[in-house]
């Protein structure tokens, strides 16, 4: 029959147990008896059996015969239990005689002196548990942690007992009959209670407990600076500038992609080129920057991260493309007389851009021209901004392969044959030997 186990009431137990200092004067008595299989009538061997009344108790273990002796008893009226240890043993604990509780077990009685004997328990198997405690984010086993068990008992859950998980994570707790629930208590996860579940004499189940961590995140970090190569130093300052970002490049999208290139998630870094990647699916992760105009990144970077992990100081280096542009010029005329007026046309093409992927405009790219003695300044009209003062034309945008004009009029103020010099000043993307 089903009965409810040690949950009930389970006192500590040694293999004679100290009586009460009340019956030192008193002569004492004992109870034994055997403890055997229900199926076969085998002795078990190691089971606990409990002796309790209302002053005293006591205890013994059964021998390799089965058989146990509590002795050193004062006179009193005992219930006794076969209250098997669940770590050790597949028996369903019982109070003698064959009764389900210790409400319901029958009374034992010691008088001074009296060896009680015949007190013998059959116990039948109980049902077993097994299952294994792993960690919900990462899967892996969860060793050196403790799992409880608890009985429904008249409405209530009574207990608990249980067992040490092993270094593989796998659990087994036996000697069950009833109706039940695990429960999982770590400092480091959220507690666990297991659905009810009814369990039968000789009947198997598994039940598997995911435990998740209190602390942290399942997901996977990854942190860095976006920065541009300075010459042949590829490393990023890897930390804020006092005063400006030097290298550092900000408004760079840097994404994180599974090897089969699934978006695990992307940021945008700030005007000091920082990044910051959260919320990523552990595993491998692939992080490259999508260059801005001009730049190529030299390499992405490659991590296996698991839950609450993180790559911090990630540098990811960009180069900035070579480009080349194409000034030219011509005078209408050259030579020139005192009071002549002409025309200087300058042109600066954007050049050497057809293979590059992607395509980009050059932006700010600033000429700057040099009138020789004799000549003065009178207009200008063309592509973009000139002035006469400091003798700098600007033109904002070049697409690939195009060019902007400039037309510069002047006036002789002496005999002098033209002989112009320009070269590109400075650009976002600059060609330091353009000259003409």
């Amino acid at each position: 029959m089903q009965r409810d186990t040690r949950m009930a009431i389970l006192l500590a137990v040694a293999l004679v147990l100290p009586v009460t200092p009340a019956a030192a004067a008193q002569d004492f008595g004992s109870i034994s008896g055997t403890i055997t299989d229900a199926e076969t009538g085998a002795p078990i061997v190691g089971e606990y059996v409990n002796a309790n009344a209302r002053d005293s108790y006591g205890g013994a273990i059964s021998a390799s015969d089965g058989s146990y002796l509590i002795d050193g008893l004062p006179p009193g009226d005992y219930r006794l239990s076969a209250a098997s240890e669940a770590v050790v043993s597949d028996y369903v604990p019982e109070y003698w005689p064959d009764a389900p509780s210790y409400e319901e077990a029958g009374v034992v009685e010691v008088a001074a002196g009296q060896d009680v004997t015949g007190i013998d328990f059959v116990l039948e198997k109980g049902g077993v548990v097994t299952g294994t405690v792993t960690n919900a984010w990462t899967g892996s086993a969860i060793s050196e942690v403790f799992v409880s068990i608890s009985q429904l008992v008249r409405g209530e859950w009574m207990g608990s007992m249980g067992t040490r998980v092993a270094a593989d994570g796998a659990f087994r707790i036996g000697g069950l009959s009833g109706e039940y629930r695990l429960e999982f208590y770590e400092n480091d996860y959220l507690p666990v209670e297991t659905d009810s579940f009814v369990i039968e004499p000789g009947q198997e189940l598994t039940i598997d407990i995911d435990a998740t961590p209190a602390y942290g995140t399942p997901y996977a970090s990854i942190a860095g600076w976006v920065c541009e190569r300075a010459g042949t130093d590829v490393e990023c300052p890897g930390k804020i500038p006092e005063e400006s970002p030097g290298n550092l490049i900000g408004g760079v999208t840097v994404e994180a992609r599974s090897p089969s290139g699934a978006l695990l998630g992307s940021s945008t870094t700030d005007r000091w080129g920082w990044f910051n990647l959260d919320g990523l699916a552990p595993g491998d992760i692939v992080v490259s920057a999508l260059p801005p105009s001009g730049f190529t990144l030299i390499e992405p970077h490659t991590y296996t991260l698991g839950p609450n992990e993180g790559a911090w100081d990630v540098q990811l280096i960009v180069d900035r493309i070579d480009v080349n542009y194409l000034l030219t010029s011509r005078m209408e005329p050259n030579e020139m007389a005192p009071g002549d007026r002409a025309d200087l046309r300058l042109e600066v093409a954007f050049v050497g851009a057809a293979d590059l992927e992607p395509p980009f405009d050059v932006t700010n790219v600033v000429i700057a021209v040099d009138l020789p003695t004799g000549l003065e300044y009178l207009d200008h009209r063309g592509d973009g901004p000139f002035d006469p003062v400091a003798g700098l034309w600007t033109v904002p945008v070049l697409p690939p392969l195009g060019s902007a004009e400039m037309i510069i009029t002047v006036t002789a103020t002496e005999e002098t044959i033209f002989r112009p010099h320009a070269e590109i000043a400075s650009a976002d993307w600059p060609d330091d030997d353009v000259t003409f």
